[in-house]
């Protein structure tokens, strides 16, 4: 069964100044135009934060994606991350306790990004055992699994029919670990209680999360 997270309202960059955003579990995500202030971090844990950029440096339209694993060192619940490139207007971020699954997400409120709910019918199961198959709207999505205590990966997409025709399908073999993460992602066929997937989709500006219920 699927259990979809909390909806999280959006907020507004402004130079100079912050604005605070609600968060799921404890988690809070800040944006300005250069970093993420992320505070309400729990003694001992780490995160992973998510997401996409794109903006025009030297005449050049550039994307970035990111997967990267932070720590609060001081252990004084607050850490602020700089992403290169910075912040732009066109971006999405996604923030996860890699422990206990505590999850928060960011978007410029111009940039009128949306956080949706993942229909539990947007998730098919494909013919073999490492693949996760999605409906045709995630096609341009970029797709990461979070298990809590055990890492988190991005899934690629597959060039195989794995017997979904209409949608879009995930190997495990294709994946990407976070640094300190298990090389391949899990079997993606049964996910398990706790675990999160979460897409960035610029193109329809969109953040999707979901939590298999525990």
């Amino acid at each position: 069964m699927l259990r979809p997270f909390v909806p999280i309202c959006l907020f507004l960059i402004v130079a100079g100044s912050l604005s605070a955003a609600p968060q799921y579990g404890g988690l809070q995500v800040t944006l300005s135009a250069d970093a993420l202030a992320i505070s309400g971090i729990r003694p001992g844990t780490e995160l992973v934060v998510f997401g996409e950029s794109l903006q025009t440096e030297r005449a050049m339209l550039v994307r970035r994606q990111f997967m990267e694993r932070i720590a609060d060192a001081d252990q004084d619940g607050k850490h602020h991350f700089k992403p290169r490139g910075g912040v732009p207007l066109r971006s999405l971020w996604v923030v996860v306790d890699l422990s206990t699954g505590a999850t928060a997400v960011a978007i410029p409120e111009q940039y009128d990004g949306t956080h949706e709910e993942i229909a539990p019918d947007a998730l098919q199961k494909g013919t073999g055992e490492a693949v996760l198959a999605l409906d045709a709207s995630y096609r341009g999505a970029h797709l990461m699994l979070v298990r809590p205590g055990a890492g988190a990966w991005t899934l690629r997409r597959s060039d195989e029919d794995h017997g979904y025709e209409s949608g879009v399908s995930y190997r495990a073999e294709r994946s990407t670990s976070l640094n300190g993460s298990p090389p391949a992602a899990p079997s993606l066929h049964e996910l398990e209680p706790g675990d999160i997937l979460a897409s960035v989709d610029l193109a329809r500006r969109e953040v999707r999360t979901f939590q298999v219920s525990r």
